[in-house]
């Protein structure tokens, strides 16, 4: 497979290329619906995956060669009614990331690797992408953190490398723009990977090293992950100037 994906950082969002396909039915779906199932991924395919909720941003994507990454994992907490995403689905019987949780190990039967994940990128910093701290957010007994969004899904799930846009100073443009409760707690996570020995990397914009193929990259030499926007820089290549990479200062006004 002769295939590139660009990937366009950490303020952006990825398109819908795969549609999330329940394993059941939902419970107010009739009963002689009929479903059509997502195949499984193949070597070779590159698969991606929106996982709905209700509650926030969720993707999971698989490369060619197996590698895994999640794109965000939000969790917006009580449905309010005035929130922009809808009701929790398929239902609320379990919190967003136990049904990414689900999803995600149900997808990766084939990789054989109990759904681990390679990268997890987090786009922003905002509730329906990394989680609330609010009366829903779960307290686990030797934990300085609540479990939501991202930190839960972090128990559940084994994750290599967590990319944010603000590691490790969390400071950009200023430390006061990056406060809330919601990020003191995910802040507390990363530390608490920190002090395991677990990887933690800021966004690389312009990188197309951070995140790459880890399992097979010779039978894909031109699969890339290029990391397109990030805070105020974005990516740009100039064909005819040597491939030279020029880094573009964006107004956060």
């Amino acid at each position: 497979m002769n295939s590139k994906i660009l990937f366009l950082g950490a303020v952006m969002m990825l398109p819908t290329f795969a549609s999330c396909q329940q394993e059941k039915p939902f419970p107010d779906d009739a009963v002689d619906k009929v479903y059509e199932y997502l195949p499984e991924w193949q070597a070779g395919y590159l698969d991606i995956h929106q996982i709905s909720t209700g509650r926030g941003n969720a993707a999971y994507l698989i490369f060619p060669d197996g590698t895994t990454m999640l794109l965000d994992a939000g969790d917006l907490g009580v449905h309010t009614g005035t929130q922009e995403i809808m009701k929790a689905v398929p239902n609320d019987s379990k919190r967003p990331a136990e049904w990414i949780a689900q999803y995600i190990k149900h997808f990766s039967l084939p990789l054989k690797n109990n759904g681990a994940i390679d990268y997890a990128l987090l786009t922003h910093f905002d509730t329906d992408h990394i989680g609330q701290n609010g009366k829903l957010a779960i307290e686990k007994v030797g934990l300085d953190y609540k479990l939501t969004g991202i930190t839960h899904v972090g128990n559940l799930l084994d994750i290599s490398t967590l990319i944010d846009r603000g590691y490790p100073t969390y400071d950009y443009p200023t430390a006061t723009k990056v406060t809330g409760a919601h990020i003191s707690n995910y802040k507390l996570y990363v530390a608490a990977r920190d002090r395991e020995g677990k990887k933690n990397e800021g966004f690389v914009t312009g990188s197309n090293t951070q995140i790459k193929l880890l399992k097979a990259p010779g039978s894909y030499p031109t699969f890339e992950v290029r990391n397109i926007v990030g805070y105020k820089f974005i990516f740009l290549r100039r064909q005819n100037i040597d491939s030279r990479y020029f880094y573009i200062p964006v107004s956060s006004g």
